[in-house]
């Protein structure tokens, strides 16, 4: 029951699922902010009143619903006066009996109406996690990455617990955005997106490919980019990017160590009641469901576009049952930790984060992607995509949830724009990008003190609960890398017979209906020819591929491996999710690559 705010993020104990998100033990920023009641900010030196950011309003509103934190004197008999009122109140009664009864069927709709893809399985485990923390410990308990991810979160005043907010999803390889962001075209400055992004809803951009695309190199390790996710508020842009490490930093010896208590990751280390390690995890499950062999890397920032400056970063790399922390967010820690920790704890912070500062340029060169998406319109393509809900429609539980919600509350389908694969417009291995010049917040914050404490505004005016603080520190200067070196791993495969074995579908087939096949040419070239050859409304869009040395024996494993799911034995169609036929597909190349009997050798595109 204890760990690191700034290390060490825990996981809960969720249920059957193939990953948890973390969570904390530790106050964090919002909570801190919920005691905000003073109005506008006074920036030095200009001494010109401000008005709150995005997030501030945001926080604030969340305060008006939360009652103080247990550190605060009243914080008990404001909760006993809140359940005694709530006792004798009827219709307080009868809104819980709803929530009883309605809720479970409100979080399956959430939580298994995804398309399935990598970003949106990450959104939905922070509404697993955050929403399972509100109900059982309190919006105190949040962690501390909920400073980032709340922006793609609303709160839902119907069942009292956080909701995704409108998704519109996105599928590409990465090397068709990386030949338009190199070819001189991109806008000259990020404000641009206030203009091309709706307020309020997330797009979300999955690579169709991340292990045969563009990696990025970092000191003894590599990454991969697996998906990325935007929202915008005003002119606050918030990101957050899923990576795979391989091999994964710290090591699986360490991380294990950690979880023994062999090794302590920070000085400051903070308890909170009920909160402890998911017991059924361990350290293998800290590599991604969707490319085994790589650990999972999340990164967050929040962005000021008019002024084109990093507010806050935080990055999470699993540990399996937990998840190291870092950030360069000096309000994370709570009231208790001194300011001599806080400055010493953010400089061991800070050398964490320079080691990835790669994986944040890249991040900075892809906000830029639904530009891309408008600028390639004519390469766009609607495809159609079932959930888990559809999957399972016939079943008690989503049947009850059509009954409590209404089947429009359930998504049983997702759209999700595809972009047409195209050939590299370089053709090289090793591309060098320049980010967008974002800068690092250079301004104060705020730091919470302990209650009934007296401390300064931006002007030196006394204020209680908090007090201003110069952000002079040197963790906070840390420059913008001036560029960026991504490289194509794919090598030339031998083999019998070469070329690619692929998915492709047609928005004109039912759902979940997709070809797996064969080509010694490119899948593009082959999706054209089924597209005119079997004269479907819709054309055949390439979902994935893989480059191997003897199509024929991969090929036909896959076709025997999905014999369950071939809707007829004289084509080569099936009807199941996309994941599962994809990593079908993918143990098959692996395990040739990894020297199992084979007539080709096989390497993934």
């Amino acid at each position: 029951m204890c760990g690191s705010l700034a290390i060490n993020d825990f996981r809960w104990s969720l249920g059957p699922r193939p990953h948890h998100w973390p969570s904390v033990c530790a106050d964090n920023a919002n909570t801190r902010r919920h005691a905000e009641h003073v109005g506008e900010h006074v920036k030095r030196p200009t001494r010109i009143l401000l008005p709150p950011t995005p997030f501030e309003r945001r926080m604030r509103e969340l305060a008006k619903l939360f009652p103080p934190p247990p550190t605060h004197p009243a914080h008990g008999a404001l909760s006993a006066l809140a359940k005694r009122t709530a006792e004798q109140d009827l219709s307080a009664r009868l809104l819980l009996q709803q929530l009883l009864k309605r809720g479970p069927s409100f979080m399956l709709s959430r939580l298994q109406g995804g398309s399935g893809f990598p970003v949106a399985n990450l959104l939905r485990e922070y509404v697993r996690d955050y929403d399972k923390r509100m109900i059982e410990h309190g919006p105190h308990s949040l962690p501390s990455s909920f400073n980032v991810v709340e922006s793609f979160l609303r709160y839902s005043h119907d069942y009292l617990v956080f909701d995704l907010r409108e998704e519109k999803e996105h599928l590409l390889h990465l090397h068709d955005y990386l030949d338009w962001y190199t070819s001189g075209t991109i806008p000259d400055k990020p404000g641009l997106l206030t203009e091309v992004m709706q307020e309020g809803v997330i797009y979300s951009y999955n690579m169709a490919n991340p292990t045969g695309d563009f990696r990025i190199t970092i000191v003894d390790s590599e990454l991969v980019i697996s998906g990325v996710a935007l929202v915008r508020h005003m002119a606050e842009l918030s990101m957050a990017v899923l990576c795979g490490e391989r091999p994964p930093r710290p090591s699986d010896e360490d991380a294990k160590r950690f979880h023994d208590k062999e090794v302590p990751f920070l000085e400051v280390s903070i308890e909170k009641e009920g909160l402890d390690v998911a017991p059924e995890y361990s350290v293998e499950d800290r590599y991604l469901a969707e490319i085994p062999g790589w650990g999972r890397v999340v990164g967050l920032a929040r962005i000021d576009l008019p002024s084109c400056q990093c507010v806050v970063r935080y990055l999470n790399q699993d540990l399996g049952p937990s998840y190291r922390v870092a950030s360069d967010d000096p309000t994370m820690f709570p009231a208790a930790v001194t300011e001599s920790e806080r400055k010493s704890n953010l400089a061991t912070l800070a050398k964490r984060l320079g080691r990835y500062d790669p994986l944040f340029s890249s991040l900075w060169s892809l906000m830029y992607l639904p530009v891309f998406f408008i600028d390639g319109h004519a390469e766009v393509a609607e495809t159609t995509f079932s959930t888990e809900l559809h999957a399972r429609r016939q079943s008690t539980e989503v049947r009850r949830a059509v009954r409590h919600l209404g089947r429009s509350e359930l998504a049983f389908s997702r759209t999700v724009h595809c972009f047409r694969p195209k050939p590299s417009r370089t053709g090289e291995d090793e591309i060098a990008l320049t980010p967008p010049q974002i800068e690092h917040a250079d301004d104060g914050f705020w730091k919470p003190l302990p209650p009934g404490q007296v401390g300064e505004d931006e002007v030196g005016k006394p204020i209680l609960g908090k007090t201003w603080v110069e952000r002079t520190d040197t963790w906070s200067a840390s420059p913008n890398v001036a560029a960026l070196v991504v490289r194509r791993q794919e090598r030339e495969v031998e083999g019998a017979n070469p070329g690619y074995v692929y998915i492709v579908r047609s928005g004109s087939h039912g759902l979940d209906v997709y070809k797996v096949g064969k080509t010694s040419r490119t899948p593009e070239i082959r999706s054209g020819e089924l597209s005119r050859a079997t004269g479907v409304p819709t054309r055949f869009e390439v979902l994935a591929r893989w480059k191997v040395g003897d199509i024929d024996s991969v090929e036909q494993e896959a076709h025997q491996r999905l014999a369950p799911y071939r809707v007829s034995r004289k084509r080569e169609f099936f009807r199941a999710p996309l994941s599962t036929i994809s990593a079908e597909i993918d143990s098959i190349v692996r395990g040739q690559s990894a020297g199992r009997p084979a007539r080709g050798d096989t390497a993934r595109e």
